[in-house]
C-alpha cells in the first residue's frame, strides 16, 4: 500500500526526522530483509502485506488440462502463479461492494525512528503522505484487463498517548521552561533512485551522503526492469541483472574489502545470501534460519538504495 505515495515525511515540531522517497520500494526492501516467508499468511496480512512468488498477476494455481480428471492424470503446477497476487485479488474480490478494503500501515514499517522509545513531550508530529499521481504503481493487473483506480476515502494516524506521574510532568515542564536541547538518536532511513544508463555494463553512483553527526551503517542496493510505467508490472519484484561485481567507497575506505565475484547464470551468489543473513542478525537480531525468496528477471532500468544511518537530532520545544 506504501505504493500509493511518492513520497512520505516525518517531522517534530518543525524539525524534519525523517523524509523518505519512493516509499513503495523502499518499505519492499525493508520487508524482505526482516520479515519471515509467513508474516504474509499471518501479520502481514492487516497490511496487504502478502509477498509475490513471481512477476505476473496471476491467481490460477494449477495449469488447465484436456486430460484431466483421467485415471492417472496428475495436475501440473502453473509456473505464472503468483501466491501473493492470488492472495490479495481473493480478499479484494470477496468484499460487498466488490473492491472495498481497509489496511494498517505500522509506523516501524516506514520510519526508522519508531525504534525511539522516549516520550515526547509539548511538541507537535506531522505526518505528510504525498499521494502519487498515477494508480499504475499500486496495482498490478492481467493484461487484457482495464487500468483499475483506488479511491481513498479515509485515514486514521493513531499515537499512544501516555499519562505521566506528576513528579515526571514537573521535569519535563522543567526541560520545556529552561528550553534544553534533547538527543534523538536512532537509526533514521534514507533513500533515492537512478536510472542506469541503457545499455551500460558498469556505472558509478555518488551518494548523498549527510554531512555532519550522521554516519552510515548500512547500504541496500536494488535493480529494477520495466517495472512502473504500467499496472501489468508489479514495482514491489527486484531483479539481480546479472549482478557481477559491486562495492562502496566511503572515505577512502572500499567496502566490502574483498572483490565480490558473482555469477547468477552458475547460482554462484551465496556471498549476497550472507550480507542479507549479517545484517538481519546485526539490525534486527534474527538469526540464519530466516530465508528469503525472490523473483528475478533480465534487464536493468531503476536502481534503488535505501540507507540506514544513526541520527542524534536535537529537538527544541
Amino acid at each position: 500500500m506504501m505504493f500509493l505515495f511518492s513520497d512520505i515525511r516525518y517531522k517534530i515540531g518543525g524539525n524534519d526526522m525523517e523524509s523518505i522517497s519512493n516509499p513503495g520500494q523502499t518499505t519492499s526492501m525493508i520487508g524482505y530483509l526482516s520479515q519471515p516467508d509467513d508474516y504474509s499468511t499471518s501479520a502481514g496480512l492487516k497490511s496487504w502485506w502478502s509477498k509475490d512468488t513471481a512477476n505476473n498477476a496471476d491467481s490460477v494455481e494449477f495449469a488447465r488440462s484436456e486430460a484431466a480428471p483421467t485415471l492417472g492424470y496428475t495436475p501440473s503446477k502453473n509456473v505464472r502463479y503468483n501466491q501473493g497476487f492470488a492472495a490479495r485479488r481473493a480478499f479484494l474480490m470477496s468484499s460487498n461492494p466488490r473492491g472495498s478494503f481497509s489496511f494498517v500501515i505500522p509506523f516501524e514499517h516506514m520510519f526508522g525512528f519508531s525504534e525511539y522509545d522516549k516520550v515526547i513531550y509539548g511538541v507537535k508530529h506531522t505526518l505528510i503522505l504525498t499521494r502519487n499521481m498515477s494508480d499504475n504503481l499500486c496495482i498490478h493487473r492481467a493484461h487484457g484487463v482495464a487500468d483499475g483506480k483506488i479511491k481513498l476515502t479515509s485515514i486514521t494516524w493513531k499515537v499512544p498517548h501516555v499519562q505521566v506521574e506528576t513528579s515526571k510532568l514537573v521535569e519535563l515542564r522543567n526541560i520545556i521552561l529552561e528550553k534544553r536541547s534533547i538527543p534523538v538518536t536512532f537509526r533514521a532511513r534514507n533513500s533515492e533512485s537512478f536510472l542506469v544508463p541503457e545499455g551500460s555494463r558498469q556505472f558509478d553512483w555518488r551518494l548523498s551522503v549527510k554531512s555532519g553527526i550522521e554516519k552510515p551503517r548500512w547500504i541496500i542496493v536494488g535493480f529494477q526492469a520495466n517495472k512502473n510505467e504500467t499496472q501489468e508490472q508489479n514495482p514491489a519484484v527486484f531483479d539481480h541483472v546479472n549482478l557481477s561485481k559491486a562495492c562502496v567507497t566511503l572515505n577512502s575506505q572500499k567496502y566490502p574489502l574483498h572483490d565480490m565475484n558473482i555469477d547468477f547464470g552458475k547460482n554462484d551468489y551465496p556471498v549476497l545470501y550472507e550480507m542479507f543473513d549479517n545484517f538481519k542478525k546485526e539490525y534486527y537480531g534474527f538469526n540464519s534460519l530466516v530465508a528469503e525468496r525472490k523473483s528475478i528477471t533480465r534487464h536493468s532500468k531503476h536502481c534503488f538504495l535505501l540507507s540506514f544511518s544513526m541520527s542524534d537530532t536535537k529537538v527544541k520545544d
